[in-house]
């Protein structure tokens, strides 16, 4: 059986101060909600990744631009986290057999061996909760899309740091073109179990 993948992005303490509490904690309530049903059908049917800012080591050098002052590289190796502490918040943090994912750039996909894992798996349909939405969620979902995977988000297990921005790509997602698809928690969860999308 294919297995569906569930991300879990950036649900960290840390990176929940540079959001609205309320906002991050909704989020990570409809993300946990989610997440409780993947769980529930098991790694036959649902693999679930947890993603992290942090803690990433870059392999591949020559996908970095040679500019050393840039901002996000700055962010991403400087974010206090590791694989073995990721300050992951409780409502969704790792069971001990769920893999984490240490990311060096917004997108997931980035200098990592995700894509590699994903077709050795046969994966075709990705699920998206995560914060930031115009961070890594855009970024690892047009990458993932890019790729030829099909590619759902789930607004309201996602916040960001502009209400305004989130909102817009939501309308984006609600949209009939061709890319990465809108869900509620309850299509996410159906969409899981093979039902729907």
């Amino acid at each position: 059986m294919t297995p569906t993948v569930l991300f879990v992005c950036d649900f960290q303490a840390l990176i929940r101060t540079y959001v609205d509490t309320a906002w991050f904690d909704a989020a990570a309530f409809a993300a946990g909600d989610v997440l409780a049903r993947a769980r529930e059908l098991g790694p036959e049917k649902v693999k679930i990744i947890h993603v992290m800012a942090g803690g990433a080591v870059r392999k591949d050098h020559s996908q970095y631009s040679v500019r050393k002052d840039s901002g996000l590289a700055k962010f991403m190796e400087t974010f206090p986290a590791t694989v073995d502490t990721p300050g992951i918040v409780d409502n969704v943090a790792p069971l001990p057999d769920e893999q984490i994912l240490a990311r060096p750039r917004a997108s997931i996909f980035h200098d990592t061996p995700l894509n590699a894992q994903l077709r050795a798996l046969g994966a075709t349909k990705l699920i998206f909760c995560g914060v930031a939405t115009s961070g890594v969620v855009l970024s690892s979902a047009r990458s993932a899309v890019d790729a030829d995977y099909e590619v759902f988000v789930v607004g309201e297990a996602c916040a960001d740091i502009s209400r305004s921005l989130h909102d817009e790509l939501v309308k984006w997602w609600e949209g009939p073109w061709e890319g990465a698809k809108l869900m509620s928690v309850e299509e996410a969860k159906a969409a899981l179990e093979g039902v729907g999308a």
